[in-house]
């Protein structure tokens, strides 16, 4: 619990402190909201997006798998990964002395296989063993059998998501572009400083030496008001407001002129 309440007062005063900051000659950065950033979600022209990443799309007959393009199976075949089952074979009969024999039964032709002559497959089909008939393997692919093996090439490393367009990334998030001479950090768009001026957060400053001897008399600050807090964690809502009030002076002081 005590860690807790320190964490949290030393938070709030430091934050108050930094944007209390101030130098004679300094000024507030205009700033405006630019909207909630929303996630990068599409991939540049010509490439397709996969699992979160973008790659070249495929060969036609092939599909793709992250950085693996592999072959696709045709109508009738089951797809099981790295190949495709054939269709059901089926059993061409047990085969006929004479030709002219089997083809009074089969007059669409017959074929010999060994010393008997069998009906000849159908189309995609062709004789495996005399007596039963298998379905071809597609082109590209190795026949094992009752199944074709498929072939795969690479594709290439895939490439991150990217903004839509008329947006801009900052940050893993995609945000409109701020308008004129502002700067987008997150949510935020911040004006430029005044020439001459040197940015200290949401201040301008005369000079980078006063931003940081002004940001380490804030740290001395919180860093006192912290040691207070630790040494009687009860006494914090006392030492935050003292210590508030000690600033709160310094939060008076003009904005820097807009540049739009």
């Amino acid at each position: 619990m005590k860690t807790i309440i320190v964490t949290g007062v030393a938070f709030v005063i430091f934050t108050s402190a930094v944007f209390a900051a101030n130098q004679d000659g300094g000024c507030w950065r205009p700033t405006y909201g630019r909207g909630v950033g929303v996630p990068i979600s599409i991939c540049d022209d010509g490439l397709e997006e996969d699992a979160g990443l973008c790659y070249t799309p495929c060969d036609n007959g092939y599909y793709g798998v992250g950085p693996v393009c592999w072959h696709s199976c045709p109508e009738g075949f089951t797809d099981y990964g790295v190949g495709c089952s054939k269709p059901a074979s089926y059993v061409r009969g047990w085969g006929h002395i004479t030709e002219g024999g089997c083809e009074e039964d089969y007059p669409n032709g017959c074929e010999k296989c060994l010393l008997l002559w069998y009906p000849k497959c159908g189309t995609g089909y062709y004789g495996f063993g005399c007596n039963v008939c298998t379905a071809y393997c597609p082109e590209g692919t190795v026949d094992t059998g009752a199944s074709c093996t498929k072939q795969t090439y690479g594709r290439g490393v895939g490439s991150p998501l990217i903004c839509a367009k008329g947006l801009e990334y900052d940050a893993g998030l995609c945000y409109n572009p701020c308008e004129g001479n502002y700067n987008g950090v997150g949510p935020v768009c911040w004006d430029s400083c005044p020439e001459g001026k040197f940015g200290c957060g949401a201040l301008c400053l005369d000079s980078e030496g006063e931003c940081v001897e002004e940001m380490f008399s804030i740290g001395q600050e919180v860093g006192l008001a912290v040691a207070e807090i630790a040494e009687d964690p009860y006494d914090a809502p006392a030492v935050l407001i003292e210590t508030v009030a000690k600033l709160a002076p310094e939060l008076v002081k003009p904005m820097c002129y807009v540049t739009f």
